[in-house]
């Protein structure tokens, strides 16, 4: 019997937390990489990104190494409610919020939905094609109808990748998973 979400998000966090850092540093370069090379040649756009939590991939040097883009934080809100906002400096921009996230500061500019350009959506375990399990607050699958234009991509570690993980009517595929 297939394990149901909440058994599947413990065990994840579980396997997240026990990669090791020298681990989770060179496949968080290794990934940011493969994000650059797959932006370049491209316009300067606008990249809807996260603060990571520490199991997370770091996606922080991102603004150092790629400065011609603009990139858009969320701010969680009320009823799975989402919106970005725009950051250059995350050290003097990002404050910590709910659930031990970091988000930016009210004065930061609004990015409306349909200016994002892409969205790279976190999440505690992917299947090859495509499922995504996030935290089970439902922000994401809420947010992204608003802005069906914007692609949407993930990027994960080896560990994260699962066999099935199992959908509801409302979750959102991810169609472009980088893993390492």
């Amino acid at each position: 019997m297939m394990p149901d979400k909440s058994t599947l998000r413990r065990q994840a966090l579980l396997t997240l937390r026990g990669i090791l850092s020298h681990r989770r540093e060179t496949a968080s370069a290794a990934l940011r990489q493969r994000l650059a090379q797959y932006l370049e040649g491209r316009p300067p756009c606008t990249l809807g990104i996260y603060a990571p939590l520490p199991h997370e991939v770091d996606l922080l040097p991102l603004l150092r190494e790629m400065p011609q883009h603009t990139y858009a934080f969320p701010v969680a809100g009320a009823q799975r409610s989402m919106c970005f906002r725009a950051v250059r400096c995350p050290q003097k921009e990002l404050q910590p919020a709910r659930f031990g996230l970091r988000e930016p500061l009210p004065t930061c500019p609004l990015v409306p939905p349909e200016a994002l350009d892409l969205i790279v959506i976190p999440g505690l375990a992917f299947t090859a094609s495509g499922t995504r399990l996030g935290y089970g607050g439902g922000y994401y699958d809420t947010f992204l109808p608003l802005c069906p234009q914007a692609e949407r991509l993930a990027l994960a570690f080896a560990e994260q990748m699962l066999p099935h993980i199992p959908t509801e009517p409302h979750d959102l595929p991810v169609p472009l998973i980088f893993t390492a």
